[in-house]
């Protein structure tokens, strides 16, 4: 039988944390409980737990499982000044100055950072609630050469058929899918000029749709699909044609972001009107808030990286002070401070996702009180 990992969600009814921190501990001018009561409610937490291995008993999230590419990985090996913000030391294993959105994500259903595939043990596979897939250069073909979506797939469901977690763990956990951008990047280098745009756009969106249809089928009872990033305002694009000042025009670009989101859309739809539960979330307008109306959120350097150069391998880099200051931490990944911002306009601000606010899609699916 699997092992049972006590998690306790300490909820002091806080909506909106301002620092990692304060979403895993309670303000201090809260009352502490009196000792019999924690002793009981503990007891209760416990007991429940265990019964939900076998019965469901227990309320709220019981993991998170993520698929995707290096804007969900969490196991990956970077370098300083990767992680700067947080651990401070380099440690932060993400394409980033600190957290990711998984992180910000498992905070608010109140669940740990799911397990990186790759510090899954050889054997007992000990995880926390849930595992995180998620591979840095990763696309939905094989791109790069790095683990596609399919690949992921694979090894979650050898997972759940080896008996990893529960049915009823499973039906009360949420998966994320987010990839794509890496397709796009390679066909733009290497692509097939014969296969055309539109149709090599057919072939990513349908395995996207395969793959979340074979994750529901494994029993994840709800799902998150991001849909790409603003391409044409990324420092990869606008260095060198405006100098990271603003949003670019690129035709190629702008057809591909355009028409893999409102396929994908069209594909969850799909999905959701023969029983799957599938929120979209809009990645390329949440980002785009942020690059257009930077100094609203706090970034006054919204279109600039804050590392360039040789970021995370060895001393051929620059990095800015203050990457809260920033939008993007190197030329396509998100600071710390802009996961959390696109995080809070999915769960706050209506029009960031594809029907209900993800706070409203949580309570709805009983993921969070």
């Amino acid at each position: 039988m699997p092992a049972v990992s006590l998690y306790v969600r300490l909820d002091c009814s806080e909506t909106r944390p301002s620092s990692m921190s304060r979403m895993v501990a309670c303000p201090k001018n809260r009352r502490a409980p009196r000792i019999v009561h924690t002793v009981w409610l503990f007891a209760s937490l416990a007991a429940c737990l265990l019964l939900t291995t076998h019965f469901g008993c227990a309320q709220g999230a019981q993991g998170l499982f993520v698929f995707g590419d290096s804007y969900t990985d969490t196991g990956e090996n970077l370098k300083y000044p990767y992680g700067m913000t947080w651990p401070g030391d380099g440690g932060a294993r993400r394409s980033s100055d600190g957290h990711n959105e998984v992180d910000y994500i498992a905070a608010k259903l109140g669940v740990p950072s799911p397990t990186p595939w790759e510090d899954l043990p050889g054997n007992g596979y000990q995880t926390n609630g849930g595992v995180n897939f998620g591979v840095g250069g990763a696309a939905v073909t094989y791109a790069y050469g790095w683990k596609p979506l399919e690949k992921q797939v694979d090894e979650f469901e050898a997972l759940v058929k080896g008996g990893t977690w529960t049915g009823d763990h499973l039906a009360q956990s949420v998966a994320l899918v987010s990839i794509g951008v890496n397709d796009y990047t390679y066909y733009n280098q290497y692509g097939n000029v014969v296969q055309g745009v539109s149709a090599f756009i057919d072939t990513v969106v349908d395995q996207i749709g395969i793959q979340m249809q074979r994750i529901h089928n494994l029993g994840v009872g709800s799902l998150m699909v991001e849909n790409l990033v603003p391409m044409s305002c990324m420092p990869f694009t606008t260095l060198w044609v405006n100098g990271e000042t603003g949003c670019a025009t690129n035709e190629l670009l702008d057809t591909e972001t355009n028409l893999h989101d409102a396929k994908l859309h069209y594909k969850v739809d799909e999905l959701n009107s023969v029983g799957a539960n599938i929120l979209m979330l809009d990645l390329t307008k949440a980002l785009r808030q942020l690059f257009e109306n930077g100094p609203s959120y706090g970034f006054t350097e919204a279109y600039k990286r804050c590392c360039t150069g040789s970021c995370g391998g060895g001393d051929g880099y620059t990095v800015c002070n203050n990457p809260a200051n920033h939008v993007i931490f190197d030329s396509i990944h998100p600071t710390e401070a802009a996961w959390k911002a696109v995080t809070d306009l999915y769960s706050y601000s209506t029009g960031f996702t594809k029907g209900a606010t993800l706070n409203t899609w949580f309570r709805q699916n009983q993921m969070i009180n």
